[in-house]
């Protein structure tokens, strides 16, 4: 679903007057941004807590080549610096999720995607279970080729992933791993607007340490979709996801097998031209940064506001509740919230200022935290 959402965020910020620079048959568009973020509690503790400035200049690069009239390779790439002033060992490089290399085929009535997908990231935030540290650096990239069939009344999809996770930083290495990961779904179109369908997925992943388990999952379950009006869309899953685990290639050498339900709820609208919001409610079971399998259950709410002709105003909760099974068996929840304001200066410049806090809230002592950001991003678009 995260690889699909990025292709089509992809797409849109690659058509139209978002190419403004031509060479050929490449149409490329840059943007730059220096963002500087202040915080209260950089390391992610619960006691005495340090404050950090933190600097980020980075570009970003869109470029289309139509190969072909339906053929079409498209590379986004941001890459950055973060530079902290009071905590300099986090300093480094980073990626942006999103970046890509995707390359679109279309053979009669099958579209073919192959696609690379990476990132280099030392943010730890997206990840509730991480307390206590402000820098997970890791770099994570996903090669792989998605088959879409259209069929008229039914579409068929298959994919394959090979998925690197490296981390690169020594107290976290036994995360590293490499795993490989199938999936395919039937959709039956009902009408126009409604499409149910049944999917399945298999994966295989290998750590490089011996310290969290290595696992094979099965999952499988139904999906449904539907454009409820011009301006709203419904979507839900529901299944079911089960891991089995090597008993010698871990410090849990008796651990048994994981299974739970897995499903999504995701609702998006577009109420007036002033105002769209989207809400998401799930529970999913994945494999951990500090245990083998972690349980989520998470609600995610947000909203977007135009209060002038061009000023705009986004507003965010979210809800997160985590089981650690196995590693270091951690249970707890977070809330999150964010508010922000944009608005764009002239034709090149734009600038967002936004406020984040963060509250964890663990049954392991040490864990829990509050973290306050602020944060300002200056964006030039050539």
């Amino acid at each position: 679903m995260a690889g699909q959402e990025a292709a089509e965020a992809r797409k849109r910020s690659l058509t139209g007057d978002n190419l403004n620079v031509k060479l050929g048959p490449v149409g490329l568009r840059f943007q730059s941004a220096f963002g500087i973020e202040a915080t209260d509690n950089v390391r992610l503790v619960d006691d005495n807590p340090e404050a950090d400035l933190i600097l980020r200049p980075q570009i970003n690069m869109f470029s289309a080549w139509q190969a072909t009239e339906k053929n079409r390779l498209t590379l986004s790439l941001g890459v950055g610096y973060a530079k902290y002033i009071n905590t300099p060992e986090y300093d480094g490089l980073f990626l942006t999720p999103g970046s890509d290399l995707s390359f679109d085929v279309y053979v009669k009535d099958f579209v073919i995607n192959l696609h690379d997908r990476f990132s280099y990231s030392q943010d730890p935030i997206s990840d509730a279970t991480v307390s206590g540290t402000g820098n997970l650096s890791r770099f994570e990239n996903t090669l792989g080729v998605g088959v879409m069939w259209d069929l008229n009344k039914v579409i068929l999809r298959a994919g394959y992933d090979h998925l690197t996770y490296l981390a690169t930083q020594s107290e976290f290495s036994y995360q590293s791993r490499a795993s490989e990961l199938f999936n395919a779904s039937a959709a039956f179109v009902v009408n126009p607007f409604t499409l149910v369908g049944v999917e399945i997925g298999a994966g295989v992943t290998d750590y490089d340490e011996n310290v969290l388990n290595d696992n094979q999952h099965l999952s499988a379950g139904m999906f449904f979709s539907m454009k409820v009006s011009e301006y709203s869309n419904l979507r839900a899953s529901l299944g079911y996801a089960h891991y089995t685990f090597d008993s010698l290639s871990g410090t849990n050498q008796s651990l048994a097998p994981i299974g739970s339900f897995y499903g999504d709820l995701s609702w998006q609208q577009r109420v007036n031209a002033a105002m769209t919001h989207s809400l998401s409610v799930g529970h999913s079971l994945q494999s951990g940064s500090f245990s083998d399998v972690t349980e989520l259950t998470y609600l995610r709410y947000g909203a977007q506001w135009r209060l002038f002709r061009q000023t705009s105003l986004g507003a965010s909760i979210s809800y997160e509740q985590f089981t650690e099974n196995a590693g270091s068996g951690e249970s707890g929840s977070r809330y999150g919230f964010n508010l922000n304001l944009s608005r764009p200066w002239t034709r090149h410049w734009s600038s967002t200022l936004g406020y984040q806090v963060y509250l964890k809230n663990s049954d392991t002592p040490n864990q829990d935290y509050v973290q306050n950001r602020l944060v300002l991003d200056l964006i030039y678009s050539f």
